[in-house]
């Protein structure tokens, strides 16, 4: 077993200890408080600024390339218009000369 010189050297160790850490936690609170008053936020400022017109750049490229996407889809539906258009006179007429030709049979 421990005796008391022992177990009274731990209780010393660990007392230090807290103390330590008793220092070191008033220490990063006065520096917090410090640091509070002094802190510059232009660099801050001018990053957010700056992501802000990348954002509202990127925005306007979205929606030129989403009108861009909707004229060729308007465009391709158009001709797709025209090539039934065509194709249905094409029949029409294969379908007329089809039926002049059984005709004379």
């Amino acid at each position: 077993m421990a005796d008391c010189k022992e177990i009274d050297a731990a209780l010393s160790r660990l007392s230090g200890k807290i103390d330590e850490l008793d220092r070191k936690q008033k220490e990063c609170c006065d520096n917090k408080d410090k640091n509070r008053n002094n802190n510059d936020l232009s660099e801050l400022k001018n990053r957010l600024d700056a992501i802000e017109k990348y954002i509202n750049k990127l925005d306007e490229e979205i929606k030129l390339i989403t009108n861009k996407v909707k004229e060729i889809g308007g465009f391709f539906g158009d001709l797709l218009d025209s090539a039934d258009g065509i194709l249905n006179k094409v029949f029409s007429s294969i379908t007329m000369f089809t039926n002049l030709f059984n005709l004379f049979k």
